[in-house]
């Protein structure tokens, strides 16, 4: 285990994240915490969230990130999972339940939805996203499907923006998919049947208050503090969750022309590398080779190859006396702009730097 670095969570961040969500709607809130609560851990995210009862509606990618949930959480809670819902495999399938929901999203699934008992249905729409969801052109079919089975009720109706990352302007590609949505919810009601949910704004919808007329909003990204849009263009206020943070364990002066680490990368001038115990290995990419970043005051720099177990920090030689072995080295913290420098010099968004983060960091929990 690591025990100079670890990824330090601050929970009450995330819940003046949720009261700050819910000052813009009424709707009800569906967490998602998929990829182990996007690198922050499943368990503890979701604990804390039912406990301060936030919400209880959470999202997962597969069956098994919901049987953990189910297995490790006491409190009542409702797992969906999103995009690998298994109703072909008969031991799988019998493992949905009222708390654990498949998300419905072709015709083969529904079919193997309708021989189970007391699992309410989701559906899912393919509303010009085009990744998973039922094309408006096979409503017709979904819907003699159901009344054939004498289906009356569908517990949530949902669809997924694709482009809700990028300012919205009327006509555009997010406009177009809530009218596929809404023509097909019209369609699905005008045929007799009873909708009990709907939803489709995620983390870029809501920021930008869109899409949030329907029954719930499903942030994911937002909760853990990051903007899902340009930062420049961005009104959302809320704090990234988390500090990724370090202790140096060597440090040296160099001189310009000086190789360093694997590759022999050289110092393109004077001054003090810093050695941390933070590597691919816990998920510090290789793309953060070259990256700036502050630090003591001082503007950083990765340099040369992110190795396995460590990394090479560059100051300046004017930080010489000012920082020490052991000395803390931060590297994003809940500053959005931080977060953002880093995705922009690496090509990048702040999800991929989340869930990249391995078991083997320490996670630490602050409340």
């Amino acid at each position: 285990m690591r025990r100079e670095s670890s990824l330090e969570i601050h929970l009450p961040k995330l819940k003046k994240n949720f009261e700050l969500i819910k000052q813009r709607t009424n709707a009800e809130i569906i967490f998602m915490v998929k990829a182990n609560a996007y690198g922050h851990g499943l368990k503890e995210i979701v604990e804390y969230t039912l406990n301060q009862n936030l919400c209880s509606d959470f999202g997962c990618a597969t069956i098994d990130e919901a049987l953990f949930l189910k297995k490790n959480i006491k409190i009542p809670f409702k797992a969906w999972v999103f995009s690998d819902s298994q109703l072909h495999n008969s031991e799988l399938a019998q493992k949905y339940s009222e708390s654990i929901l498949p998300v419905i999203h072709n015709i083969q699934d529904l079919k193997y939805w309708l021989n189970l008992s007391d699992v309410p249905l989701v559906l899912k729409l393919n509303t010009g996203m085009n990744r998973l969801g039922f094309r408006e052109d096979e409503i017709d079919e979904v819907i003699q499907m159901l009344k054939q089975k004498k289906i009356e009720k569908i517990y949530h109706l949902m669809s997924h923006f694709s482009t809700s990352y990028l300012p919205l302007k009327k006509g555009n590609r997010a406009y177009q998919q809530k009218e596929s949505f809404d023509r097909s919810l019209k369609k699905i009601k005008d045929n007799g049947f009873e909708i009990q949910g709907t939803s489709f704004a995620n983390s870029g919808a809501i920021e930008q208050d869109f899409a949030l007329e329907y029954s719930h909003i499903r942030p994911g990204l937002m909760l853990y503090g990051p903007t899902s849009l340009p930062i420049e263009q961005s009104t959302w206020k809320g704090e990234i969750i988390s500090h990724l943070k370090t202790k140096i364990i060597e440090l040296f002066e160099v001189k310009k022309g000086t190789p360093i680490g694997y590759g022999g990368h050289v110092c393109h001038q004077d001054g003090v590398v810093a050695i941390i115990p933070l590597g691919y290995g816990d998920g510090l990419l290789t793309s953060y080779s070259g990256v700036k970043f502050k630090s003591h005051n001082f503007e950083a720099l990765f340099l040369g190859r992110i190795n396995m177990d460590l990394a090479q920090i560059y100051f300046p030689i004017q930080s010489k006396g000012r920082i020490n072995l052991g000395s803390e080295v931060i590297v994003w913290s809940s500053k959005q702009e931080e977060m953002a420098s880093l995705c922009s010099q690496m090509k990048t968004i702040p999800y991929q730097l989340f869930c990249a983060l391995t078991q083997r960091l320490p996670r630490k929990y602050l409340s």
